[in-house]
């Protein structure tokens, strides 16, 4: 399910539910004017459900959901203020969405270019392999007869000697540019490897960092308490390098630890500053954990365009710099093949 969805229907929800609208009527009205997917599905069950007098809690659990979602709305449900709690979950989900849509965007434009070197260094290669490692040696020996048993100009032999050089120069760019490309299309289409890449890769951990406080703060924000919130994400997180974190909090919280610096203290994923941000708000966590992923949250959109104002030209330079050595080298294994057949040429001529 889409983060952008999830965030227009709940705040869709939300405002039918602040002007007197019940939540089967809602999510009814709001069901006949979504396209087709899983989402509508969900939700279209979950009114059946509702309307059959089936509670609340019971339904949501027969649904696949967001547990993050399911366990929050049940939170707005017991704490009766679902509306608010819907408006919650839109910022939320609309933030995340902005995030990863941000940074997703952010490897297509690398993609089409890498995409396009890859094609022409690829077929660079091929070129110089059809034309060194099948034709180089019968090609000499034909210009050899032709030419009377004199001895090849010196830039041919050249050529002839260091081929494998010049096969270095051309396949190394075509082989590197395929190892990238196929570890941008892997970060794309794996959730898994993103979840695990995103505490290694700086910009992807900012947002990763961002999204951790974003979910911690809707959580405390909506009244659950630390420790479940610690666990929940600990769940959901298990696996990487925060859920093994997390699992360090908990440890800490069942030995008496009450203070979040207590609790979170020492070296470990979080950044120092990460600690005291949300340390600073005092008792007011949800309101320290909102403010850390506000600033994660801008750093990793800086580091973004930085990327893409100063990294990204830096990196097609680069790239066209590698096109070019190819062709040089293509350009000259062509010369040196060619240049008896030129010689022979101008001494027929004269």
């Amino acid at each position: 399910m889409k983060s952008e969805d999830l965030a227009f229907v709940n705040r869709q929800l939300a405002a039918m539910l602040k002007s007197g609208v019940p939540l089967e009527s809602g999510l009814r009205q709001l069901c006949s004017e979504m396209r087709r997917g899983e989402l509508r599905n969900e939700l279209s069950a979950l009114e059946s459900d509702l309307s059959q007098g089936t509670p609340i809690d019971r339904a949501l659990s027969a649904r696949h959901l967001p547990e993050l979602y399911s366990r929050m709305l049940r939170a707005g449900v017991q704490g009766q203020d679902l509306p608010r709690m819907l408006t919650l979950l839109a910022d939320y989900y609309y933030e995340q969405h902005n995030l990863w849509a941000r940074l997703k965007g952010l490897m297509i434009y690398p993609a089409f270019v890498l995409v396009g070197c890859l094609c022409l260094s690829t077929l660079s290669g091929m070129f110089f392999t059809q034309l060194v490692r099948q034709e180089v040696q019968s090609t000499s020996d034909e210009i050899l007869c032709l030419l009377g048993g004199a001895s090849l100009p010196s830039f041919t032999a050249f050529v002839l000697s260091h081929r494998g050089v010049l096969a270095f120069a051309i396949w190394t760019p075509a082989f590197v540019l395929a190892v990238l490309l196929l570890a941008i299309m892997l970060a794309l289409a794996l959730p898994g490897l993103r979840r695990w890449l995103r505490f290694y890769i700086p910009i992807l951990r900012d947002a990763g960092l961002a999204q951790f406080a974003g979910t911690m703060g809707l959580m405390l924000r909506g009244g659950c308490p630390l420790r479940e919130c610690v666990a929940f994400i600990g769940q959901l997180e298990s696996g990487n390098r925060l859920g093994g974190e997390l699992k360090t909090w908990e440890t800490r919280m069942q030995g008496g630890a009450a203070k979040f610096l207590d609790i979170a203290g020492g070296p470990g994923l979080l950044p120092p500053f990460f600690k005291w941000l949300v340390a600073s708000a005092g008792e007011d966590l949800p309101g320290g954990f909102e403010q850390a992923a506000d600033l994660y949250r801008t750093r990793a959109t800086r580091a973004r365009d930085f990327i893409l104002y100063a990294a990204l030209p830096v990196a097609t330079v680069v790239l066209g710099t590698m096109i070019a050595i190819q062709v040089y080298c293509l350009f000259i294994t062509v010369l040196g093949l060619y240049l008896p057949l030129v010689s022979m040429m101008d001494g027929l001529g004269s």
